[in-house]
């Protein structure tokens, strides 16, 4: 599951949720990351890798951008 943020000249954010699960073991593991940084961090990070201007609204290219900010994973037992 993915969360999109975009506030035009603020901000990127994006919410990650993964949900694997261990058959063998009977249980899910649940991974959230967040990653998130400033409009203009990302308008310079796409020039300087030279990532056209129109993918600014695409969640999978802002993404690789976004520095990771926060990343953890639970153990949901079943």
């Amino acid at each position: 599951m993915r969360h999109w943020l975009r506030i035009d000249n603020n901000l990127f954010r994006v919410n990650d949720t993964r949900f694997m699960i261990e058959f063998s073991k009977s249980n899910i593991l649940r991974h959230d990351s967040e990653r998130s940084c400033t409009y203009s961090e990302v308008t310079h990070a796409m020039i300087l890798n030279e990532i056209p201007i129109t993918d600014i609204d695409d969640s999978d290219v802002i993404s690789r951008i976004l520095p990771l900010v926060r990343e953890c994973t639970y153990e949901l037992k079943c």
